[in-house]
């Protein structure tokens, strides 16, 4: 009895001991994470707190990436370093696709834009006069500069704007977006392709992308 007692007292003190490190180290956070999705079978790799905590990993996965598509709700985040390889400093030269919201929808179709403008306009009094709309065509500008390299393609999707997906032959990010925040504000998920969930959102991507026409 003793002895089990000081076993089970070992664990707990270790699992104490990680969670307790996991507070100050990013490392030892995503090392108790991996430990815990493995044990419980599940393809979570790692959760960060904001878009901005993802920013040196994302550019980590895509420098080593051999394709990376993108299904964004904005897109701003193309044009900033994590993208730079594949955009700015074009040094990485590989399957690029790229979802990003038509604009000018016509009267008999659901504007799915135009509602998430409503959404963020209730909290961000720069919104609710077609900024979101502005702010997409944009990045689609931006980004049409490169699909004359037939690795760089770019379509338009009027679907329901909740959520960015980042895939890439390794790994997918999910962001999915808050009716009440911004979506740099929310959490981003990581899964490793070994699971469900990685080839759920790529099967997901693959059908929305066959879904629209290309833009030129």
């Amino acid at each position: 009895m003793g002895f089990l007692c000081n076993v089970l007292a070992s664990i707990v003190a270790g699992i104490i001991l990680l969670v307790g490190a996991s507070i100050f180290s990013k490392r030892m956070r995503r090392l108790l994470i991996s430990i815990l999705s493995h044990l419980l079978d599940i393809d979570i790799d790692y959760v960060f707190p904001n878009k901005k905590e993802t920013e040196d990993d994302l550019e980590n996965e895509i420098d080593k990436a051999q394709f990376v598509y993108v299904f964004a709700g904005r897109g701003n985040e193309l044009q900033r370093d994590p993208f730079n390889s594949l955009f700015l400093n074009r040094n990485k030269n590989i399957p690029t696709k790229i979802l990003l919201p038509k604009t000018g929808i016509s009267e008999n179709e659901y504007d799915w834009l135009m509602q998430r403008e409503k959404e963020l306009e209730k909290f961000d009094r720069a919104h609710g006069a077609g900024l979101l709309h502005q702010q997409v065509d944009n990045n689609a500008n931006f980004i049409n500069r490169y699909t004359q390299d037939p690795k760089v393609e770019l379509r338009r999707y009027n679907h329901p704007n909740i959520g960015r997906i980042i895939i890439t032959d390794r790994c997918v990010f999910y962001t999915p977006y808050k009716e009440n925040a911004h979506g740099r504000h929310s959490r981003v998920y990581k899964f490793r392709k070994n699971g469900e969930i990685y080839y759920n959102f790529l099967r997901l991507f693959n059908q929305l992308w066959n879904s629209e026409q290309p833009t030129n």
